[in-house]
């Protein structure tokens, strides 16, 4: 139980990581790279289970503050995706905030202000500034021409989502990402947002089929594809694991049914001269093993649950060099169901078959 809980904790703590950030449905041309928007028939995103969506960019530039330079991943987008990714809630300095009045800010990765040795400035209307290069898209190398486009732009605050976020992305407001990167109309994508987990695989497919072949669909479980796969593959090995365990306890239960019928076999032959039948004796041990096995199984989920809750309320044990933050544990009474059903079948196996084999050896030495 602590193990399935562990497990459901890291997971929860992973998704929770790249789903916020991450778009739920990310939608893109199956033409290319850009589409303009224009051409997206916004319509039929009008569905009860999408609360918003954000049209975006998504290119590569190059960030210079003073003397350091850093590649990042832009990520140019409307107001909307400040709510869709929960940004106010991820963020570790400033306000967030793409504009004021007609001037555009950004709000960078933690990590890659760290790097480029920048900081968010706590007095009002004091900004740090970051010199961003924007590569154009009909640039033509040619001497005394640069294929980039350079601009200063005021920093309003930095998030903090994973790793590989926080060190490489930048965030901007899209028109102004349209006019640097000399897209005009174009974006790369539409985020939507779709609120409750369980709906965005129908919400996917109702989108694939009512846009068609024009338009690729992906959720964000298949976007990272790789982590989700992973973390379901060593929850499907530690089950693995459990059950190789609860089977080997089997054999001890065994074990302790036979050595009981071996130390009762007088008691047992004395029924049988007072009228038992061989059905009796048979439920006696057979109930008898069953008691055995359901005392530890609901000894076991009680101590393990109390764990689990002691460490979900009190945060006994916690994540060492990640800011004292405490472990994480999800508690899911499915996993106690799955429990309660793997042990009960083999502690059945296990009860049945040796006193099954035991009664019949029995008979054969009347």
């Amino acid at each position: 139980m602590i193990l399935l809980s562990a497990f459901n904790g890291i997971e929860y703590m992973v998704k929770q990581l790249y789903s916020d950030f991450d778009a739920t449905i990310t939608i893109r041309s199956a033409n290319g790279k850009t589409f303009d928007q224009k051409e997206f028939p916004y319509g039929k995103l009008k569905n009860r289970d999408i609360s918003s969506y954000s049209k975006a960019i998504e290119e590569i530039v190059v960030i210079k503050h003073e003397q350091k330079w850093l590649n990042a991943n832009l990520y140019g987008v409307e107001n909307s995706f400040l709510l869709m990714s929960d940004m106010k809630n991820h963020l570790v300095e400033g306000e967030a905030y793409l504009t004021k009045g007609k001037i555009p800010f950004a709000i960078a990765g933690a990590g890659l202000l760290e790097k480029l040795q920048a900081y968010v400035h706590d007095e009002k209307d004091d900004y740090e500034y970051l010199e961003l290069y924007f590569p154009l898209r009909e640039a033509k190398m040619s001497i005394g021409s640069s294929p980039f486009n350079s601009e200063f732009v005021r920093l309003s605050a930095s998030f903090n989502f994973n790793k590989d976020v926080n060190h490489e992305s930048v965030v901007l407001p899209l028109e102004f990402a349209q006019e640097q990167l000399e897209y005009g109309d174009d974006i790369s994508c539409i985020y939507v947002h779709v609120p409750e987990e369980r709906k965005i695989s129908k919400v996917r497919e109702a989108l694939q089929q009512t846009l068609g072949s024009k338009w690729v669909v992906k959720t964000q479980f298949e976007k990272n594809e790789l982590i989700y796969k992973t973390s379901r593959t060593e929850k499907i090995i530690v089950i693995g694991i459990l059950i190789f365990v609860f089977i080997i306890s089997a054999f001890n239960l065994m074990t302790a049914i036979i050595m009981s019928m071996l130390e009762k076999k007088k008691d047992i032959f004395t029924l049988l001269s007072f009228g038992a039948t061989k059905k009796n004796i048979f439920y006696i041990f057979f109930f008898n093993g069953l008691m055995i096995a359901f005392k530890g199984i609901a000894a076991g989920l009680v101590i393990g649950y109390s764990i689990c809750l002691l460490q979900l309320w009190g945060g006994i044990i916690r994540i060492p060099n990640a800011n004292n933050d405490i472990f994480p544990i999800q508690i899911n009474f499915s996993d106690g169901i799955l429990i309660l059903v793997i042990v009960s079948s083999l502690s059945m196996m296990a009860t049945y078959i040796p006193v099954k084999y035991l009664l019949k050896k029995l008979k054969r030495h009347e």
